[in-house]
């Protein structure tokens, strides 16, 4: 032991560490079930347009909006707010998936609305506005859909967007319905870890990162909160061999990064 206070230590670490826990990610990387489990019926002309978005998105996005003038209506609009993202162009990405999720007359079912919802928030905050991406959700969530996957997804990234404004409590609470509708899901447990260790409540943490580590011993994020959890415990030692067993891993960037700011600032706690 250096002597050093590690009452705050997780507080004073990277940016970097809190977005390891919250992964932030993109909504055209999320799931896309309708009632025959393909967007818009499975549209040739929305397929091609995703494709292309692969290609070039910016070439994808004009296509989308000649599509659009010519009545290609929401399939078009849609891929046009996937072009936008994928050209980080998340607040006008959100926007347009918003509108076309809340309008009442384009024949939209409710499942595809909550999860166009869904990703309209994942764009909100991508752009940095977990408020708003909140409001998406609390609107994805007044549709009712009868869906314990949307359900449990909705109440995830609601947590996301909580934790983003450090309002611990509220994503312990919003995790604890996701735990509801996905029980183990290791994501929603080990942000619930996090947010009761900077809550305080370390006790509770520590079973979370339990039942994590039990289940997948080597669940990068987890490991990643055990450290700070050994740490806070006075155990250094422990702390360190949990980081340097993310580094050895391929685990994600922000993982690696969040990893290396700890054990930067557990070997040079005053900086060099």
């Amino acid at each position: 032991m250096n002597g050093q206070s590690y009452t705050s230590f997780p507080f004073g670490s990277t940016l970097a560490a809190i977005a390891a826990v919250l992964w932030l990610t993109a909504p055209t990387a999320l799931a896309q079930p309708t009632e025959d489990d393909r967007w818009f019926g499975g549209s040739g002309a929305y397929d091609f347009c995703l494709n292309a978005i692969e290609e070039d998105p910016v070439m994808a996005f004009d296509r989308a909006l000649a599509w659009n003038a010519q009545g290609g209506g929401p399939p078009a609009i849609h891929c046009s707010a996937l072009a936008l993202i994928e050209l980080a162009q998340y607040g006008d990405a959100a926007d347009r998936l918003d509108a076309l999720a809340q309008d009442l007359n384009n024949g939209l079912s409710g499942l595809i609305r909550a999860q166009i919802l869904i990703q309209a928030a994942n764009a909100w905050i991508m752009e940095g506005f977990p408020d708003q991406g909140i409001e998406s959700l609390d609107a994805a969530l007044s549709l009712n859909v009868e869906s314990s996957g949307i359900s449990a997804q909705i109440y995830f990234d609601r947590a996301r967007a909580h934790a983003l404004d450090h309002e611990w409590r509220e994503a312990v609470d919003d995790l604890t319905r996701a735990l509801d509708y996905a029980p183990g899901a290791k994501d929603a447990l080990t942000l619930r870890a996090t947010s009761y260790r900077l809550l305080g409540e370390t006790e509770n943490a520590q079973e979370d990162i339990a039942r994590v580590l039990d289940a997948d011993s080597d669940y990068a994020p987890a490991l990643l909160e055990r450290g700070v959890l050994n740490l806070l415990a006075g155990d250094e030692e422990a702390a360190r061999e949990d980081w340097i067993s993310v580094l050895q891993m391929e685990a994600e960037d922000d993982l690696q990064r969040a990893a290396r700011s700890y054990l930067y600032e557990l070997d040079f706690p005053g900086g060099l």
